[in-house]
Parts: C-alpha cells; sequence; structure tokens
C-alpha cells in the first residue's frame, strides 16, 4: 500500500507543480513521467522512475541523431549541496520513511527536487541549446576498443558532415564502420544476437552501416548524407517518443 500511495503522491506533485513549468520551458510530456525537448539537433529530456519508495531522475542533453545518451555527455555543475541530492548526471533518491502516508521528510525533499529542476537544471539546459554547444562541451573519454570507438566516430562523423568539414566527417563515417565487425564479435562473446530494433547501442551500428552504404554508393554527396541523416533522426526520436 505504501509503493501505491508513494507513486500516486509523486505522480500529483509532478502533474501539479512540474508539468506547467516544463511545457511553457518546451517539453514535451512523452509519457507520465518522461519529457524532453527537441532543439537544434539535440535532445534534453527528464525521466522521473518511481518504485518502491523512491525516486531517481535521469536527465541528460544528447545529439538527435543518438537514440540514447552514450556520446556526447555533459555533466552537470551542480553545488554541493545539491550534488547531495544529485549524484551521477541527475540522480535524486527520495526516500520514504513510515507507511502508509507520505512523511513531512518526502515533502520536503520533493520541494527540494523541484527547486534544482527549475533553478540549476533547466538553466544549464538552457546554456547548451544546439549541436555546436553540445560538442564543444562535451569530452571523448572512451575505452579503445571497437565497441566505443565506433560510436565516437559516429557521433563526430555526423558533427562534422553538419557543421561544414564533410570530408573529415567521411573518413569519420568510414572509420566508425570498420569497427562494426569488432562490435558483431562483442555480441557473440557476450551471447547476444544484434538486434537493433530493440538494443539502442545496436541502433548506433545500424545507423553507422546505413550511412556507409551511402558513402560507398555511386554520386554520394553531401545532399545524399543530409537524406540519410534525416532518416536516421526519425527512428532515433522514436526512442525518445518525440
Amino acid at each position: 500500500m505504501e509503493d501505491i500511495e508513494f507513486k500516486k503522491w509523486v505522480q500529483t506533485q509532478i502533474k501539479t507543480n512540474l508539468v506547467p513549468f516544463l511545457k511553457n520551458s518546451g517539453f514535451k510530456k512523452c509519457s507520465i513521467n518522461y519529457f524532453a525537448r527537441e532543439r537544434n539537433n539535440i535532445v534534453q529530456y527528464l525521466r522521473f522512475e518511481i518504485k518502491r519508495s523512491k525516486v531517481r531522475l535521469y536527465g541528460g542533453i544528447c545529439p538527435i541523431y543518438f537514440p540514447f545518451q552514450v556520446l556526447p555527455y555533459c555533466g552537470f555543475q551542480l553545488p554541493a549541496a545539491e550534488r547531495r541530492l544529485c549524484a551521477n548526471g541527475i540522480y535524486v533518491p527520495i526516500p520514504v520513511q513510515g507507511a502508509p502516508s507520505v512523511t513531512a521528510e518526502a515533502v520536503s525533499q520533493w520541494s527540494a527536487l523541484e527547486s534544482i529542476i527549475q533553478k540549476s537544471i533547466i538553466p544549464q539546459f538552457d546554456k547548451i541549446s544546439n549541436l555546436d554547444e553540445l560538442m564543444a562541451a562535451s569530452p571523448y573519454d572512451v575505452p579503445d576498443n571497437d565497441v566505443w570507438n565506433g560510436v565516437k566516430w559516429y557521433a563526430q562523423g555526423v558533427y562534422q558532415c553538419l557543421s561544414g568539414e564533410f570530408q573529415t566527417g567521411i573518413k569519420q563515417l568510414t572509420a566508425a564502420y570498420h569497427c562494426k565487425q569488432g562490435f558483431l564479435k562483442y555480441l557473440e562473446d557476450i551471447g547476444r544476437q544484434f538486434e537493433p530494433q530493440k538494443v539502442q547501442l545496436d541502433a548506433i551500428f545500424s545507423y553507422i552501416e546505413l550511412l556507409y552504404c551511402a558513402i560507398s554508393s555511386k554520386g554520394f554527396n553531401r545532399e545524399r548524407f543530409l537524406k540519410v541523416y534525416a532518416e536516421i533522426v526519425s527512428e532515433s526520436k522514436k526512442w525518445y517518443k518525440l
């Protein structure tokens, strides 16, 4: 009973206090506890996970051509007092003690979370409003293997093609494609099939192959790239429910 009451209480707080604010900030309610907005080739999102008497808030900024937040990643610089509630990007557990009613402590913590969203997180979202700003703010500190190198070259290659360094981007996308066999070997080693419709990381490598097929075709140019890019964005947006 406690978990059910707490979940209903949190959803009421979201609906009453956060939905109007998020809508005014340009966010779309994609599902009951998930909000996202699209801005100039990027996606910004907030997702609340409510279970077992606590709330976890996940959020991020990601290129629109990624189906999830892998690269690039932009961390949130929160004050020390707020990092007590937020860890690992945005992660806020709210414990509830006592059953079945919601405690004064939970009410206080939820109020603090709303303040963090409105006064710290959304303003930082506003500082990164396009792909150029996101790429400039995001490091590429990844393991040196085919899986993550493929993801990295995909991120950089698409960006270079969009930003005008077309030939540089093509070289990076080709390098990303050459990582695919290593990725498939990785899947074989862990006993998993390649399922781009179900697994987001697999989807990225399917996008890489789609671009490489276009690159290898006769008469490939920037116009053809933009056509394939539009197809990828359309597929990627489905993961965000945009």
